[in-house]
């Protein structure tokens, strides 16, 4: 079972890592913590009459009942709206029970107890065990849209495969009561392996990032990335334990437990994209190396197609990008928020969008290229609410998306270079 799970997860990283890799931009690394309740799932032989669960010692500070489990993912997000994702957990599978008949009869209640990291500790008839299970995972998610671009709410689904790293699957937990000359035993056993699924509903929040798209190819990734969700896990039992109470050497009665870990938790992860300035570097070299070998020289910034000035405006290029096929479309909307900019959009010269006002919807036009080196240029009518005009803009010739952010004001405006690959 163990080397079988060994082998789906290293698959799954053999397959999936790489193309997330080759899509550079899509990928991201998140790091943070679980906060995850016990086991919910707790069966006694005698129904609970002689065993119990029960969180003893609320009083106590230390007893907040809460498993902190720390966990990494490598996310991949594609197209819009969906994700995949490979995380490493490890998971603190707790138990917690007590010997109901046994307290009731010395009058002990609300008795704090001391758990053992990792280990195992009883106080006055109360057993708390705590062992680790390392979980790799593969999940698959959504991502809603919304119109507020910082922040998108995801629905996750996934299974993960777990194995026992604690020192021993076996426990033995012991108590002896000195006043009534009786001696409690918990013989416990973990499972070595098994499997779980999970659903999880939460939000990612992005921070230097304003476009409502957040990830997929060559799409931009920069700025820290934190997301908050809810959690719940079924897993089916993890642990099985044998129970007895002897008195003066004579044995009292037994019992048999069997614990489940479907538990409910919140997840919290900070991150962010992975290889993005590279990225960007490797592309730029690429570009200019191929505008080089063309032109003789290190960057082509002067307009060749239409005029360099158009009513009196000067316009200057940004950024060249390469794409692969003439026939493209260009997604265009309000960048940060909607302050009601008006537009118009030429290329090579000549206009494709007029006095368009821009709205954080994007507005999609489909261009055929004729050149071999083209522009895109941003000239700006109005200003909106606030200044300058920017506006974001996603280039997809079918193979790839590449994002870029232009600017205008009313002297001067931004263009985009725009080489077609043949």
């Amino acid at each position: 079972m163990n080397k079988g799970c060994n082998r789906i997860f290293l698959l799954l990283m053999m397959t999936v890592l790489p193309l997330a890799l080759y899509c550079q931009k899509g990928l991201f690394l998140t790091g943070g913590l679980e906060f995850a309740g016990l086991g919910k799932h707790y069966t006694f032989e005698k129904e609970g009459k002689i065993l119990a669960k029960n969180w003893l010692g609320v009083h106590d500070s230390d007893d907040v009942g809460v498993l902190f489990n720390p966990e990494i993912y490598i996310h991949y997000h594609f197209m819009e709206n969906f994700g995949i994702s490979l995380g490493m957990k490890f998971m603190d599978k707790g138990v917690v029970i007590h010997d109901n008949d046994f307290m009731t009869r010395n009058e002990i209640t609300n008795s704090p107890f001391t758990g053992n990291f990792g280990g195992t500790r009883a106080s006055k008839g109360n057993f708390n065990i705590n062992k680790w299970y390392f979980n790799p995972s593969l999940s698959g998610c959504f991502l809603f849209n919304t119109n507020f671009n910082r922040a998108r709410p995801f629905l996750s689904f996934g299974i993960g495969w777990n194995h026992y790293i604690s020192n021993s699957r076996k426990v033995i937990a012991e108590y002896y009561h000195v006043s009534t000359d009786e001696h409690l035993v918990l013989r416990a056993q973990y499972k070595t392996n098994f499997t779980n699924q999970y659903i999880e509903a939460g939000c990612f929040f992005f921070q230097g990032l304003s476009e409502p798209v957040l990830f997929g190819a060559k799409k931009s990734t920069k700025g820290t990335v934190a997301s908050v969700s809810f959690r719940y896990a079924f897993i089916g039992t993890y642990m099985e334990a044998d129970y007895s109470n002897t008195k003066k050497g004579v044995n009292q009665y037994n019992d048999h437990l069997s614990v489940g870990g479907s538990y409910f938790s919140v997840v919290v992860k900070v991150g962010g994209g992975v290889f993005t300035d590279a990225t960007d570097r490797m592309y730029e070299k690429r570009y200019n190396r191929t505008i080089a070998g063309k032109s003789g020289s290190g960057k082509l910034e002067k307009i060749i197609h239409g005029p360099a000035k158009m009513n009196g405006r000067e316009f200057s290029v940004k950024k060249g990008i390469v794409v692969k096929k003439p026939f493209i479309t260009v997604s265009v909307w309000d960048h940060a928020r909607y302050d009601k900019d008006i537009i118009s959009i030429s290329l090579n010269g000549k206009w494709i969008l007029e006095n368009d006002t821009l709205k954080t919807s994007r507005k999609v036009l489909f261009v055929d290229l004729e050149e071999e080196i083209n522009y895109l240029a941003v000239y700006a009518i109005s200003e909106g609410s606030e200044k300058p005009c920017t506006v974001s803009i996603i280039v997809d010739d079918g193979i790839s998306e590449q994002k870029i952010v232009l600017n205008s004001d009313m002297m001067n405006s931004e263009a985009l270079r725009i080489r077609m690959e043949r």
